[in-house]
C-alpha cells in the first residue's frame, strides 16, 4: 500500500515538473500515467499559478504547496509561525511538513518536548547532529510514540536557499489514524 502510494506522488510529481506549463493538457497525462502506474482513481489539480498540486487518489489525498491547511483529524499540536508545505491524508495515516525558519530550532525542539511529555502516549526522544564532508551542519531531533506517530525536527534548506548551510527548520508529523 504504501510502495503504490510512494510510485504514484512520485510519477505525478514528475509528471508535474515536466508539463507544469501546458496547463489541463498536463494535469490530463499526469492522472492517466499516474492510473495506470498505480492502478485506482486518480484527481490532479495543479493551481492556476502552478504554486499547488492536489491529488485525489481511491486511498487519500497529497497536497504540496505553501501555507497548506492542516488536515482537521491531525491529533499533534503544530506551532504556529510555520509554513505547512506538504500533506499527505490516506486512509490510515496522515504526514505534514512543516517549514520554519532556522532559528526556531530551539524553541521547537522545548515545545515537542514538552507536549510529549503531557501526552498519555508515551515517547522516545532522539536528537543528533553530525557535519557533512564538507562543513555543513546539520541537526534532527525525533520522537516516537508508542503508538506509531511521529515527529521529526531536521534543519534543512529551504526552497529558496542560495545557501549551503541549512537555513530552514523541516517538521515532519506523521501519525496513524
Amino acid at each position: 500500500m504504501l510502495e503504490r502510494r510512494i510510485r504514484i506522488a512520485a510519477v505525478l510529481l514528475g509528471a508535474f515538473m515536466l508539463l507544469s506549463a501546458c496547463g489541463n493538457v498536463a494535469e490530463t497525462v499526469a492522472e492517466q500515467v499516474a492510473e495506470q502506474a498505480g492502478g485506482g482513481n486518480v484527481e490532479l489539480d495543479i493551481d492556476d499559478d502552478g504554486g499547488t498540486v492536489s491529488i485525489e487518489t481511491d486511498d487519500g489525498s497529497m497536497e504540496i504547496g505553501s501555507d497548506l491547511e492542516l488536515p482537521d483529524d491531525l491529533l499533534v499540536e503544530v506551532p504556529g509561525g510555520g509554513s505547512v508545505t506538504s500533506v499527505f491524508d490516506f486512509d490510515s495515516d496522515i504526514s505534514v511538513v512543516v517549514s520554519y525558519d532556522i532559528e526556531e530550532f530551539e524553541d521547537l525542539i522545548d515545545f515537542y518536548t514538552d507536549w510529549t511529555a503531557n501526552q498519555s502516549e508515551e515517547f522516545q526522544a532522539s536528537t543528533s547532529e553530525f557535519d557533512s564532508a564538507d562543513g555543513i551542519s546539520f541537526r534532527t531531533a525525533v520522537w516516537f510514540g508508542e503508538t506509531g506517530t511521529s515527529i521529526n525536527l531536521t534543519s534543512c534548506r529551504s526552497a529558496d536557499s542560495t545557501e549551503d548551510d541549512p537555513d530552514a527548520v523541516c517538521l515532519t508529523i506523521s501519525q496513524p489514524k
